[in-house]
């Protein structure tokens, strides 16, 4: 068949995007927790001290907009489909 290689290939190309986002999930959720317990030097540059309270909210948003797996492998296998759609 056919769309059995597309579809292992989206498959595996998910599985890899979708680990991928759970490191980089990870990663932000760490470098929040830090934010969250620091405060910035008292030397600090005032810029440096006016952004820290924006971080937070900047990074718990980039966290929300993760996609699902779900989200992943149904993008992936339209990208997929439409290029096989192209190349027929």
């Amino acid at each position: 068949m056919q769309g059995e290689p597309v579809t292992q290939d989206v498959t595996e190309m998910a599985a890899v995007t979708n680990a991928w986002l759970r490191d980089v999930g990870r990663l932000l959720q760490w470098v929040e927790q830090v934010i969250e317990h620091s405060q910035p030097l008292g030397d600090a540059p005032a810029d440096v001290k006016a952004l820290v309270p924006l971080m937070l909210p900047m990074i718990r948003q980039c966290r929300a907009q993760v996609p699902t797996s779900e989200m992943i492998e149904a993008w992936l296998r339209s990208v997929a489909e439409s290029r096989e759609a192209v190349e027929v």
